[in-house]
């Protein structure tokens, strides 16, 4: 696959994006029962790393975008040289 590290980096943060969700789902759920400080924490720690996905996401879209507007753009070139087209076999040329 042609851009496969990129698609794979981008699904990395998707993921990690996913799993803040589910961090803040816990948090929001366990704040009756945690002091107001472990909370501003958890807080502070899910917006710090969702603005790393999100910045992270941002950048590799940006790039894969770049890339692909850039091969989009140049002209093909036709091949020179080399083998020659295998010609097609018909029903009556199969052994």
């Amino acid at each position: 696959m042609k851009y496969y590290s990129e698609l794979s980096n981008i699904e990395t943060q998707i993921i990690r994006l996913s799993a803040m969700s589910s961090v803040l789902r816990v948090i929001s759920n366990g704040a009756e029962h945690s002091s107001d400080e472990d909370v501003r924490n958890a807080l502070w720690y899910i917006e710090g790393a969702i603005e790393d996905i999100h910045d992270c996401i941002n950048a590799r879209f940006n790039e894969l975008r770049e890339t692909v507007r850039d091969e989009d753009s140049e002209p093909e070139t036709k091949h020179k040289g080399g083998m020659k087209k295998k010609k097609m076999m018909t029903d009556r040329e199969l052994p």
